[in-house]
């Protein structure tokens, strides 16, 4: 976990008197960073990135398709491109997640319960 990520699970803590539990830190952690990544898929950056990963799945594609059905790297090719690929979805599926998680019940509690405005937790 980052520094800003246990600050923040250190403040609800305090605001609700107890520990969080992994899946309640999971979700804090999660959310908060989703918040931190919806204004950058916003850019074009966010596009080239997507385009950069996207380029290395359609060359390994591209250089099992040009392979011998009898060559000895073929597993391995295969492999790679299945990797990458693999690799491709669930990094956007991951960033998603965190940008559609909703807030977390424990912060809305913590927000409650405490004195502390939010934008310190």
């Amino acid at each position: 976990m980052a520094d800003i990520e246990n600050m923040m699970v250190d403040r609800v803590e305090s605001a609700l008197g107890r520990k969080l539990t992994e899946e309640e830190k999971f979700e804090l952690i999660l959310w908060d960073r989703g918040r931190t990544l919806a204004p950058q898929v916003q850019t074009e950056s966010w596009q080239i990135i997507l385009d950069s990963i996207k380029s290395y799945v359609d060359d390994a594609a591209e250089a099992l398709v040009f392979m011998s059905p009898g060559s000895t790297t073929l597993k391995e090719a295969h492999a790679v491109a299945y990797a990458l690929k693999t690799f491709y979805i669930k990094f956007q599926e991951d960033i998603f997640r965190a940008i559609n998680a909703p807030t977390p019940q424990v912060l809305k509690h913590a927000l409650r319960n405490s004195q502390v405005p939010p934008e310190s937790l």
